[in-house]
C-alpha cells in the first residue's frame, strides 16, 4: 500500500512549515511533499529544515521534494541555463539527503516559448540536456538513498517529452534503477486518458500525484478531488500497488485545509485504507 501524503502545493507556499507539519500530523498521513518554490533549498530557513527533518523522523514519514526544472526552456540552447538547472537539481538532492527524503520529483518543462522552425533538433537537444542533468544528479541520489522521479506532463507540442514513448526512452537511456516516474493522472486525463498513461508508464511508476479536472484538453485545473470528472475507482487495483507515495496536489484558495481533508478521504476510500 502506498504512503498517503499531503503536499505544500495545496497551500501555495503560504502555510508556514510548523503549521503545515501540525496539519499533516492531525490528518494522520504517512508522508509529506515540499511542492512549491517557497520550499526550495534557497528559500528554506535553517529552522524550517530542522523542523521538517525532525517531523519526518518523529512520524516515520515518507518525504518527496517536488523540483520544477524551470531552466529547461532550451530554445536558444543556452548552456549556462542548462548548467543552472543541473545546479538546482543537485541542490534539491542535497536537501533530500539532509531532510531524509526518499525521492525528488522532476517536471521536465518546455523546449521553447513558441514552436521553433527546427523543432525536432530543438527537442533532441533538450532531451539530451535533461538526460545529462539527471545523470549528473545520480551520485547525489545514491548518497541520499533517494529516487529521481520524472512526472508526466501534458502531451503538448512544446513539451520536451511529447509522447509516452519519449518518457520511456529517457528512463531507458539513463539506465538507472533510481530513475522512475511519478504519475500525474490529471495530466493524463486532459489528453489520452489515465489508463493510457498507466499502460505506457506503469512498469516504472513509483509514486502518484492526484488532483481533479474536467478533462478539457490542455486545461490542468488542479481541483479538489471530486470536483472534476476523474474517476480513479477503475484504477484502484493499480493504485494500491504503487510502491511510493500518493499525494494530493490540488488547491482551493477558499478552503485549503478542507479541500485537502476531503480529497484525502476520497482517495483513502478508493484504496480501502
Amino acid at each position: 500500500m502506498p504512503s498517503i501524503s499531503v503536499s505544500t502545493y495545496s497551500f501555495r507556499g503560504r502555510e508556514s512549515i510548523p503549521h503545515f507539519i501540525a496539519f499533516a500530523e492531525r490528518l494522520g498521513v504517512a508522508g509529506i511533499e515540499l511542492g512549491t518554490d517557497a520550499h526550495w533549498p534557497d528559500a528554506l530557513s535553517s529552522d524550517d529544515r530542522a523542523a521538517i527533518r525532525e517531523a519526518v523522523t518523529r512520524n516515520g514519514w515518507t518525504l518527496n521534494i517536488d523540483y520544477n526544472m524551470k531552466t529547461a526552456t532550451l530554445d536558444n540552447f543556452d548552456d549556462a541555463r542548462v548548467q543552472q538547472g543541473i545546479s538546482e537539481l543537485k541542490a534539491d538532492l542535497s536537501l533530500a539527503d539532509e531532510l531524509g527524503a526518499g525521492s525528488v520529483s522532476v517536471r521536465v518543462g518546455l523546449i521553447s516559448n513558441s514552436l521553433p522552425d527546427n523543432l525536432d533538433e530543438v527537442r533532441r537537444k533538450a532531451q539530451t540536456s535533461i538526460a545529462d542533468a539527471l545523470r549528473e544528479g545520480l551520485p547525489l541520489a545514491e548518497s541520499a538513498n533517494a529516487y529521481l522521479l520524472i512526472e508526466n506532463a501534458q502531451l503538448r507540442p512544446l513539451e520536451v517529452l511529447e509522447t509516452y514513448d519519449q518518457y520511456n526512452q529517457l528512463v531507458e537511456e539513463i539506465g538507472s534503477s533510481r530513475v522512475k516516474f511519478i504519475l500525474d493522472p490529471g495530466h493524463c486525463h486532459t489528453f489520452t486518458g489515465i489508463q493510457d498513461g498507466i499502460d505506457a508508464l506503469g512498469h516504472n511508476i513509483y509514486s502518484v500525484h492526484f488532483h481533479d479536472n474536467h478533462g478539457e484538453r490542455g486545461n490542468d485545473e488542479h481541483l479538489e478531488f471530486g470536483k472534476g470528472t476523474i474517476d480513479l475507482n477503475t484504477h484502484a487495483d493499480f493504485l494500491r500497488n504503487v510502491p511510493g507515495m500518493i499525494s494530493f496536489k490540488g488547491w482551493d484558495g477558499t478552503d485549503e485545509e478542507g479541500s485537502t481533508v476531503r480529497s484525502l478521504d476520497l482517495i483513502r476510500g478508493i484504496l480501502g485504507s
